[in-house]
């Protein structure tokens, strides 16, 4: 089958015509025997990915999850305890060792931050700051020593590459392969804000992002929920009026990042690990961080909601993204009432 290449405004743009590309030219093969249907040599550029966020009502993102991700990712996490709490799938992608622990071989975050040692996101960051024009801005997630070996946790997105023209930062990311329904919506909104991050401490502009997925398939036993939310495009939904995140706030240096992110960890652990979290926490940030505040707010309701099934805070606070109170509300309503497509889960 030939390459496809396509060009969206938005994440919730580029959704609906992947979708409709896999109805239209997917074939049909069975990796692992299963039934799926499958575009080969699929590349997709989204030109404002501020617009990071699908807000189609049939696809119901756990904002908590979204966030914690992120934040696990962006750490050099692999905590399980930690990303469990928010999304409990990832224990069935556990393997064991010899000594009988339990742990995951594919989280991106240690191999993007501590590749044998090795910073790659500092690394990255060094070469563009010091080059402008680099074309050595690449950061490997797939390691042969490890993923050719038979484990349950296979990294899906494998290779990334920075590039800074026209005084824009680019993105693109090589993806061996992209479940249109569980993983990518999640994927999308951790590296175009890792993209943002890395704009905002080289001081240029936001410029597009590409992925490039060598398998993008949907599995044929999720046609209905993919169904669902390809007619809801069709259907009731306004392309013009699509939302964007605000612009990320000034990240003056890569030590004003690290640091940043741990005072971040640091509150998420708060929240996750107190019986009674307090909003009084969030102190911890100063005003200038209210972006960053946003974020932490959005694992408090998490939490507030898991336990207590509701969460006054959030009917009550003011976001500076309005995006958070919108997937939040919409996707514990749909929990609540037991009607939740494609939330959490994806297969390796």
């Amino acid at each position: 089958m030939e390459w496809i290449n396509r060009t969206a405004d938005s994440f919730d743009s580029a959704y609906s015509i992947m979708i409709n590309d896999l109805y239209n030219n997917g074939i049909e093969v069975t990796p692992r025997g299963m039934p799926t249907l499958e575009c080969n040599n699929y590349i997709i550029k989204i030109e404002n990915p501020r617009k990071r966020i699908i807000t189609n009502q049939k696809r119901h993102l756990s904002a908590g999850f979204l966030v914690a991700e992120f934040l696990w990712i962006i750490s050099g996490n692999d905590n399980i305890d930690m990303i469990s709490y928010y999304n409990k799938q990832w224990l069935n992608f556990t393997d064991t060792s010899f000594s009988g622990e339990n742990y995951l071989n594919g989280p991106y975050g240690p191999r993007i931050r501590n590749w044998y040692g090795i910073d790659q996101l500092y690394e990255v960051y060094n070469k563009l700051k010091n080059d402008k024009d680099s074309r050595q801005a690449v950061i490997a997630i797939f390691d042969p020593q490890r993923d050719f070996k038979i484990r349950k946790d296979i990294p899906c997105n494998d290779f990334i590459q920075f590039s800074i023209r026209e005084n824009k930062l680019n993105m693109s990311v090589y993806v061996r392969s992209q479940d249109i329904l569980f993983g990518f919506p999640y994927d999308i909104f951790h590296w175009t804000m890792m993209q943002e991050i890395l704009a905002s401490m080289l001081n240029v502009e936001l410029g597009y992002y590409v992925n490039y997925s060598n398998s993008l398939h949907m599995y044929l036993r999720n046609e209905k929920t993919v169904s669902l939310i390809k007619d809801e495009y069709k259907d009731n939904f306004n392309f013009n009026d699509i939302p964007e995140m605000v612009e990320m706030p000034q990240i003056d240096s890569f030590n004003t990042f690290n640091d940043l992110i741990k005072t971040m960890c640091n509150i998420e652990k708060l929240i996750r690990l107190n019986n009674e979290p307090v909003i009084q926490i969030f102190n911890i940030l100063d005003s200038k961080h209210n972006y960053w505040k946003d974020l932490l707010h959005v694992l408090f309701c998490f939490k507030k909601f898991k336990y207590y099934g509701t969460c006054k805070e959030m009917e009550n606070k003011n976001f500076i993204n309005d995006y958070w109170k919108m997937l939040f509300i919409n996707y514990q309503l749909a929990k609540s009432t037991g009607n939740v497509h494609g939330a959490i889960y994806s297969e390796k």
